[in-house]
């Protein structure tokens, strides 16, 4: 099937040959990452629109550059070959361009075929093809059928329950949470009246949380950088007794607090949102970024809220010890009566 893979300039010599011969040349680009039955049946209707068909595949740095820093999953040789091994494909070339439109200025296909999901007026290439007075043809996608919904239900299915029983595992050795304040127990705004006074808003259910937490016989404690009355009145209404405040060096202050409470790294989960968190995340039981946190500072984590800082970030996390510890249904019984 490689000899179906071909440079820029053979093509260019297949394509003249087939139009002197009367023959439909048809073109269509993907970055047809994990071939699946979208695709497949996309490229075989494309196929039925003419008699030479052409799949021009994104390369590496292209698909990187459309796609996100973790794609492509398939590297752009095995990918062309992949798609040549299709009996509809005729040819395969590869292109860097982060769109095809040199590519198609160059071959002059007298077919351009997208998926159906493309507005026309943004197909790329429409013009060149149509000037030379040849058609653009837009065939129907799959609903769902994307390499992105594939990797997420891997991710789910495989990495996904993997890492959540390992994150329980480590949520049932939990004794400690710390938690930051601006950008986990906030949403990281911070406001001024015209005194001069800090104005710092809380989410009812993260303290709810928090005082279930409590209640189930795990000890909260704050370690923010910053200095605020406000947190002071905060951590009083909600009944937390250890508040570290001004700390500039997270870490010292964070293994004086474990000295002091006699405790070890592994029985602390700490909550964070940027990476002057990172020293004291990477050595505690059980690492959290909240979801809004910085991407750099996600990679190095255990666990990552699906829910936004200041807006239910801290309960879910509280939620997550009580549930791993068996605690949840008792925590919230008088509720339930």
């Amino acid at each position: 099937m490689r000899e179906k893979i071909k440079k820029w300039d053979e093509l260019k010599e297949i394509v003249e040959k087939g139009k002197a011969a009367g023959k439909k040349v048809v073109f269509t680009n993907g970055c047809f990452d994990l071939i699946h039955v979208g695709h497949t049946r996309y490229l075989e209707e494309a196929k039925k629109q003419g008699d030479i068909f052409i799949v021009a595949v994104n390369s590496d740095s292209s698909v990187k550059a459309l796609k996100g820093e973790h794609r492509p999953i398939i590297p752009e040789d095995q990918r062309a070959e992949v798609v040549a091994a299709l009996g509809c494909v005729d040819y395969v070339t590869l292109f860097s361009e982060l769109d095809p439109l040199r590519l198609i200025t160059y071959l002059r296909p007298g077919y351009l075929v997208k998926g159906g999901d493309w507005a026309e007026d943004s197909i790329i290439g429409k013009d060149v093809v149509e000037g030379e007075g040849g058609r653009v043809i837009r065939i129907p996608v799959i609903e769902g059928a994307a390499t992105t919904n594939i990797v997420e239900r891997i991710l789910e299915r495989h990495v996904g329950a993997r890492g959540k029983i390992e994150v329980e595992g480590k949520a049932r050795l939990v004794k400690l949470l710390v938690l930051d304040v601006d950008g986990v127990m906030t949403d990281g705004r911070i406001i001024y009246t015209d005194g001069g006074e800090e104005v710092k808003a809380f989410d009812v259910r993260d303290g709810h949380g928090i005082k279930l937490l409590i209640k189930g016989g795990i000890d909260v404690a704050i370690l923010t950088g910053r200095e605020s009355k406000v947190v002071l009145h905060r951590a009083k209404d909600l009944g937390i007794g250890s508040v570290y405040q001004g700390a500039k060096d997270k870490l010292r202050i964070f293994e004086e607090m474990l000295r002091n409470k006699a405790l070890s790294y592994k029985d602390v989960c700490y909550v964070g949102d940027d990476l002057v968190d990172l020293p004291v995340l990477k050595r505690v039981g059980l690492s959290v970024a909240v979801f809004d946190a910085d991407d750099e500072l996600k990679s190095h984590v255990d666990y990552v809220t699906k829910r936004p800082a200041g807006r239910g970030a801290v309960r879910e996390v509280c939620e997550l010890i009580l549930r791993a510890q068996g605690k949840w249904e008792e925590a919230t019984a008088p509720y339930k009566q």
